[in-house]
């Protein structure tokens, strides 16, 4: 026998000696089964400690190969003990999965299928995730299935374990998501110490261990199979939930859930909703839409598996704007339907969890402020020794980074994007704390990032790529894990931040935190930040390309640093402020406020990667006492009314820009004591332009910034037009970049001897504030991006082209006087289905954004004497 199998050996005997201080195990038929290769394991999962209690069981005889989901497989200390055993490493189904993902579920079970017919012990469960309830449901996964298909020699155990449920390592205790592990464990390690170890009250369970009978149905299809191992899981009836105090010397019980609640009922949902969601159930499942029912079970029912349920999830995402659920309040169609009419099964809201005490400083904590505008790598490094040893940032994965920590990261990631080839490596990344964390490392490399944007489709994607002449991209895998784009074209580009930490050595990170306690100055020579210039590059950014191709936009160390000077002149930070970052970095708006920002102000953010999860967002303004956010309006919108007051009550400053903020929404944030914000702000001029001053009289989009002109002209003379008049606007200052990417496009004009940027937007100055009055083009500003209707008009006419009497199709846009999403319609005379409309807008490529709301039919394109639609007619229609 090897060592290394000694040392497992003694690992696995050790387990078992301390699972004994908390459970009382009986095991039964585990002697009986023959010792023999290439067995399935297959057992029920009634909480997070059962596969160590099994696995541990199994391991001297069986030497069994466990499947296990990645965010374990890959835990510092597990991973080389689970490596060590040729553990397979599954992702975690419990959320939305894209076809990132569900690529590394197919290599998974190749691996598995491979083990088996080796002869290799292979460990799986069918369910693929923790019960829900009292019972076992496997549900449409069809993993087993799947497995014995292509291992039909292998003998099936089959193992039921008893008594976990009702655990605080079980769902009942944690609601509809799986528990944390650590914090569980915590807990648990804690009541053991509270016993004094030996005096800890003890769970009985049963493991039970059986070679399958021959009426196993091997040969039936998935629903036949999986309903038999339901069957026989469940077989001596509910189990529990068993609650057990965690005191020998009083009652100590963990607590359960609340029920979930609804505010309307199915009856409430409109019939094109659920003639949609039937028809989408249908095809998935493949039977007649008139055979679904409500109380059908997507999983034990209809045969849906956990990658098709998760399809579910971003086709509610794409087709209703519905973000926001989780995929264990959808497992029913009568479930699937509330959630499309946006009211999913929820829990009561609960009192949210206090931030750790580190957040919560004492008041010594300097105010965020801006020490140098040399150059953005030179400013961070700055920041870092003003701001000590103080709370930095923060996210749900990576935790929270204080200065020294972040800044050691930084020097870590820099060294290594150093040695990237070309200088523009592309990042791929939510607001987060590593986006964060990696476009700063890029700029202090003396390398100019760019912010990719992963909505705009392939084709507008990849020429951005061309353009910046990006080799490499930095991204992640927990982002591609719930990204619904497909983007296996660039997987040889991609750099996984999950892998790059795995990757450095030991005196890599020594050598970081070791260079990490020299000052500012010492490092700026280190990484010879006197060489960049305050007109170079600092990042470059992507218009939409909605309306052609996108255009780089390169945004130097100056524009950027001149806007965030202003803008401090605006804003007074308190050293207390947190912000709430939830833009994506591609954004603008979201690059400068919530990414750059943060680094080298000192100000503290918290980040969420998704702007579309209002519940959750409403959640962390509560937890990290959130006083200040910026956003589109729509998404903060979302976030306001998803939230109770008590959740905002440290909230004071509200910062709206890219599409007009409607009075509900000034409102909405005046009734919970807020201040909102408006300003008018482009790309191209890093973005902001002017704003609205807190606590003077708003006046259109405000006033330009200190540094920043406006001048009003005629949109085709070009001539200055006086206060009042509306016209073309036009704008100047450090603010403002020096030209796009790829020179095809001059977007300056020279008026009265200055160069000016042409913004293509209407507007007028009234007593020294912009106010805008639309787009001179045929744009519609959707989500913060320039969505251009004739670029849909043309990728539809691929498909439905023009016939003898001329155009068969035109596309207007409707804005809402609520401040809604402004809706596309589309007019046809030829009798355009919706569905088919949009597939071939997503089919040319066009941004996600670009979908068609609604098919008007008409005789006739009505047509203008110079032979163009005539829009403004088709507008009357609506």
């Amino acid at each position: 026998m090897s060592l290394k199998l000694v040392i497992i050996d003694a690992i696995a005997a050790l387990l078992r000696i301390l699972l004994r201080l908390r459970y009382r195990t009986e095991v039964r038929g585990l002697k009986t089964l023959p010792a023999t290769k290439g067995l399935l394991i297959l057992p029920n999962h009634p909480a997070e400690m059962d596969p160590i209690i099994v696995a541990t069981q199994l391991w001297k005889r069986f030497r069994v190969r466990p499947v296990v989901l990645e965010k374990y497989y890959y835990l510092p200390v597990a991973h080389f003990l689970l490596k060590s055993i040729r553990a397979i490493p599954m992702p975690d189904m419990d959320f939305a999965s894209g076809p990132y993902k569900r690529r590394r579920v197919e290599v998974a079970m190749q691996s598995s299928m491979q083990a088996l017919n080796a002869g290799d012990n292979v460990l799986l469960y069918p369910s693929g995730r923790l019960m829900t309830g009292p019972l076992e449901n496997v549900g449409g996964n069809s993993g087993v299935h799947t497995l014995l298909q292509a291992a039909p020699n292998a003998q099936v155990v089959l193992v039921r374990t008893r008594g976990l449920y009702g655990s605080i390592f079980s769902r009942a205790c944690s609601g509809p998501k799986s528990p944390d592990f650590f914090p569980t464990i915590l807990k648990a390690f804690s009541a053991l110490l509270r016993n004094l170890i030996f005096f800890m009250p003890k769970r009985e369970i049963s493991v039970e261990f059986e070679l399958a009978p021959a009426d196993l149905p091997r040969d039936g299809d998935v629903l036949t199979l999986n309903r038999w191992l339901n069957e026989w899981y469940n077989r001596p009836g509910p189990d529990g939930p068993t609650l057990l105090s965690y005191s020998f010397w009083k009652e100590d019980l963990p607590a359960l859930p609340p029920a979930p609640k609804r505010s309307r009922q199915l009856e409430d949902i409109s019939p094109q909703i659920e003639s949609k969601v039937l028809a989408k159930v249908a095809s998935l499942a493949n039977r007649p839409k008139e055979s679904l029912h409500p109380k059908q079970s997507l999983g034990g029912d209809l045969g849906l598996d956990s990658l098709r349920i998760a399809e579910l999830l971003a086709w509610l995402g794409a087709e209703f704007d519905v973000f926001d659920v989780e995929l264990a309040e959808i497992n029913s169609v009568g479930a699937l339907l509330l959630a499309a009419a946006g009211d999913p099964a929820r829990a009561p809201t609960q009192e949210t969890s206090p931030p750790p005490a580190a957040w919560l400083e004492d008041g010594t904590r300097p105010k965020p402020e801006l020490l140098t505008t040399t150059s953005l790598p030179d400013a961070f490094l700055s920041c870092c020794d003003h701001m000590q040893k103080t709370v930095a940032i923060t996210d749900e994965t990576s935790g929270m980074l204080h200065w020294p920590r972040l800044k050691t990261s930084v020097l870590l990631l820099a060294d290594y994007i150093a040695t990237l080839p070309g200088q523009r490596p592309g990042i791929l990344l939510p607001a987060s704390v590593g986006a964060s964390l990696t476009t700063i490392s890029a700029m202090l490399a003396r390398k100019t990032p760019v912010m990719l944007n992963w909505t705009v489709g392939r084709r507008n994607l990849e020429h951005a790529l061309q353009t910046a002449g990006v080799e490499k991209i930095i991204t992640s895998k927990a982002f591609l894990d719930r990204l619904d784009s497909d983007l296996g074209y660039l997987e040889d580009r991609f750099l996984l931040l999950e892998e790059l930490r795995k990757e450095f050595s030991i005196f890599q990170k020594l050598g970081a935190a070791i260079k990490a306690k020299r000052s500012a100055a010492a490092l700026a020579k280190t990484y010879h930040l006197d060489k960049v210039k305050p007109t170079d590059p600092a990042v470059i950014l992507f218009t939409s390309g909605s309306e052609a191709r996108p255009k780089g936009v390169p945004l130097s160390h100056q524009n950027l640093l001149s806007n965030i000077a202003s803008g401090l002149k605006v804003f007074k930070f308190e050293s207390d402020d947190v912000m709430l970052a939830f833009l994506p970095p591609f954004h603008s708006f979201g690059l400068l406020v919530n990414t750059i920002l943060p680094l080298i102000t000192g100000l503290k953010a918290a980040y969420h990667p998704s702007p579309n999860e209002s519940r959750k967002l409403a959640m962390a303004c509560a937890k990290w006492n959130v006083s200040m956010m910026a956003g589109t309006p729509t998404f903060l919108r979302g976030i306001l009314e998803a939230g109770e007051k008590s959740h905002f009550k440290h909230l004071r400053i509200v910062m709206a820009g890219a599409d007009k903020a409607p009075d509900q929404l000034f409102s909405l944030v005046e009734k919970l004591g807020a201040v909102l914000v408006e300003g008018y702000g482009i790309t191209e001029c890093s973005p902001i332009v002017s704003v609205n001053r807190p606590g003077e009289e708003r006046t259109g989009v405000g006033q330009p910034l200190e540094g920043v002109e406006i001048l009003i002209v005629d949109h085709q003379s070009f001539k200055p037009l006086p206060d009042g008049e509306c016209g073309l606007i036009l704008i100047r200052g450090e603010n403002v970049f020096d030209g796009y990417l790829s020179k095809e496009a001059d977007p300056f004009l020279e008026v009265a001897g200055k160069r000016w940027y042409n913004s293509g937007d209407l507007g007028f100055l009234q007593n020294g504030s912009l106010v805008l009055a639309g787009r001179l083009k045929r744009f519609v500003k959707i989500g913060g991006e320039m969505i251009s209707l004739p670029a849909i008009e043309d990728a539809l006419s691929e498909t439905w082209p023009p016939n003898q009497d001329g155009p068969v199709l035109a596309v207007s846009a409707k804005e809402h006087a609520d401040g809604g999403r402004p809706q596309i319609h589309l007019f046809s005379s030829v009798g355009i289905d919706l569905e088919r409309a949009n597939q071939a807008l997503k089919s040319a490529g066009l941004p996600a954004l670009a979908k068609i709301s609604a098919v008007h039919q008409v005789p006739k394109i009505p047509l203008l004497g110079t032979g163009k639609v005539d829009i403004q007619k088709l507008d009357r229609e609506l």
